[in-house]
């Protein structure tokens, strides 16, 4: 990789017969030696955001791993599959509505106000939530810890060749990448319209 490219994740997931997809971006801030390669850096995301994403999910989810390719400069490489942290949730208990999920804005000082990330976490157990639909404080932990790892910055690689990956959000028209740098977890559940049955027509089965 070279700095300034930008590296798409998409982690990837499934519940029943839906599928979760949330897709991030970091771009490559600066590097040691010839900096990591893509594989390197598809591990080193995997690794740092797996074990907060199944701590908000309910064990019926699953995570099914990620797919990842560089998106700038153009042409976009070809993705690359890992399933290495494949595995369920870790909230026992039975998952709300598939629909319903906890929601992290992400949110960037250096662009426009109305550009902002949003991650959808996969659905929480139905006690997370009390009865006036308000997440409780321990879920509230759990999706603040997804949203730190979401937004920290990585050094990846092996020395002497490393690179250190900042969080983005990109926007392809122009091709635009601006530093993450907040972020704010809402206090009670939204509603995901977009999540598809498993492997629709252009994602392929982990």
């Amino acid at each position: 990789m070279a700095v300034d490219d930008v590296i798409e994740m998409k982690y990837m997931g499934h519940i029943g017969p839906q599928q979760t997809v949330n897709v991030r971006h970091w771009r490559v801030q600066s590097e040691l030696g010839t900096g990591a390669t893509l594989l390197e850096i598809q591990a080193g995301l995997d690794d740092a955001v797996h074990t907060a994403l199944k701590a908000v999910a309910s064990d019926d989810w699953t995570y099914d791993g990620c797919k990842t390719r560089k998106v700038r400069p153009v042409p976009a490489t070809a993705e690359v599959i890992r399933a290495t942290n494949a595995g369920p949730g870790t909230r026992a208990g039975v998952a709300m509505p598939y629909q319903v999920s906890g929601l992290i804005s992400l949110r960037s000082s250096f662009a426009p106000g109305n550009v902002r990330g949003r991650f959808y976490a996969p659905p929480a157990d139905r006690l997370d939530a009390d009865t006036g639909m308000a997440w409780d404080a321990a879920y509230v932990t759990v999706l603040v810890a997804l949203a730190t790892a979401l937004t920290n910055q990585y050094l990846i690689g092996t020395a002497p060749n490393q690179s250190t990956l900042v969080p983005v959000i990109f926007r392809r028209t122009p091709l635009l990448a601006h530093i993450i740098d907040s972020f704010v977890v809402r206090g009670n559940p939204a509603t995901q319209r977009r999540r598809a049955t498993v492997n629709p027509g252009d994602d392929t089965t982990l």
